[in-house]
């Protein structure tokens, strides 16, 4: 006979629960979802289900998980996306401020993707000018 622990049916793990309920409905919408050539994001309110869900029909590393927070932004969302699959991304601003009153700004970003090499891109401008 197997033992089975109360914290393998109840609570909330990174592993299956053994309680996972399917649900014709949502199963299958799933399912068709994930065989589409589409990104799938599983979204609700707390202890619905969502990572049993995705842990009953997406192998471990073909998903990307995010726990959102209520004061997660876009960028902390994308951020933790890119750091999952291996992407790197630096940005750098500089600002110089010359005696003739012109300010001169730099901005750029590197990506660094793993077996691709990086991209660079910089943004160069100049604000004010002489007064006479």
């Amino acid at each position: 006979m197997t033992t089975i622990y109360v914290n393998q049916v109840f609570g909330v793990s990174k592993d299956m629960v053994l309680s996972y309920v399917e649900r014709e409905e949502v199963d299958v919408e799933f399912n068709r979802a994930a065989a589409s050539d589409k990104h799938i994001v599983v979204y609700g309110s707390s202890k619905q289900g969502k990572s049993a869900l995705v842990q009953k029909h997406i192998a471990k590393e073909n998903a990307i998980t995010i726990g959102c927070t209520p004061r997660m932004t876009t960028k902390d969302i994308y951020s933790s996306l890119l750091r999952q699959i291996g992407i790197t991304i630096e940005s750098s601003k500089e600002e110089v401020k010359g005696t003739n009153g012109v300010v001169s700004v730099k901005t750029g970003f590197k990506a660094i993707i793993p077996l691709f090499g990086q991209a660079n891109t910089e943004v160069k401008g100049d604000i004010g000018g002489k007064t006479e």
